[in-house]
């Protein structure tokens, strides 16, 4: 007898309870407000790094929401839930950009205040800097790179929301951290020349 593979995925982000899923699969609009409740955050702050606009990330969230509700019935259990919500939002990003093909504002979040000051003010303007870089990589190096350096997905959750080959992602991925790489050591070089 063979055993039927599933496909094995790991997540940093606490999976709604099933019992909670299947009650909002059967319409129940209590659970699926607990599930709304513990995943808006996640929902946020990768709509956010997409779109890099809080209005825009906070109405693609609700629109993601508002899809999620809608194809309840279809989602399949062989996937983490939050992956396949990440697929939801990922898309709704995109479409949104689609739309909105004007320059789109940049609001960037603090980073974690150290207790040398000096260091925070560095960590700060390091994660500015690859924020912005990162939205100047083309589209799937980005998405690449969002979800997996940034969101913490794991590859194979990255595979499914993007609906690429795990070749393809991890090749998106490296040329993704290589132009950062390589564009913060070029301004730390001309930082270092003026400094001489």
């Amino acid at each position: 007898m063979k055993k039927q593979r599933m496909l094995k995925v790991e997540s940093n982000i606490k999976q709604p309870d099933p019992k909670i899923i299947q009650r909002s699969v059967e319409g129940d609009a209590k659970a699926f407000e607990v599930i709304v409740k513990q995943l808006q955050e996640y929902a946020f702050a990768l709509a956010f790094r997409i779109l890099l606009s809080t209005e825009d990330a906070q109405d693609a969230v609700q629109d993601s929401f508002i899809k999620v509700w809608n194809k309840l019935d279809s989602y399949k259990h062989k996937h983490l839930f939050t992956t396949w919500l990440y697929r939801i939002i990922v898309n709704t990003c995109l479409d949104k950009l689609k739309l909105n093909k004007q320059q789109i504002e940049y609001g960037f979040s603090d980073v974690e205040v150290s207790e040398d000051m000096e260091q925070s003010l560095i960590n700060r303007d390091l994660a500015r800097q690859i924020k912005l870089l990162s939205n100047s990589l083309p589209q799937k190096q980005r998405l690449a790179f969002v979800l997996i350096d940034l969101q913490c997905l794991s590859l194979s959750e990255a595979v499914y929301v993007l609906k690429l080959t795990k070749g393809q992602v991890k090749s998106n991925l490296y040329y993704a951290r290589k132009t950062i790489r390589e564009t913060l050591l070029k301004k730390e070089e001309g930082r270092s020349a003026y400094v001489v």
